[in-house]
């Protein structure tokens, strides 16, 4: 990893491919932090990259069982389904 003002507090021994899921990952977890959710709740998220499955599985910890994931990938919705999105759908695209 390269030196510089951004280091990683987990030292110059992380691959840089475990600590770049660091910043999605947080991206995530302050989105479901300020939903300010309730047990019982539906989410839907809109996007299954990296911050939207880093959402599922923020919200699956936090007991929010019915998560519909929404991406017009069938690659991405595969992977919501693995981390147990309740209905991951691909939205019509109007012609």
């Amino acid at each position: 990893m390269a030196k510089g003002l951004f280091d990683s507090p987990l030292g110059h021994e992380a691959k840089d491919e475990i600590v770049a899921v660091g910043e999605p990952l947080a991206v995530a977890l302050h989105g479901v932090n300020r939903a300010q959710l309730k047990l019982g709740g539906k989410v839907v998220v809109f996007g299954c990259g990296p911050v939207g499955l880093g959402m599922i599985l923020w919200l699956k910890d936090r007991g929010i069982d019915d998560v519909v994931a929404l991406d017009q990938a069938p690659e991405r919705l595969q992977r919501a389904r693995v981390l147990d999105a309740e209905e991951p759908l691909a939205p019509a695209v109007p012609e």
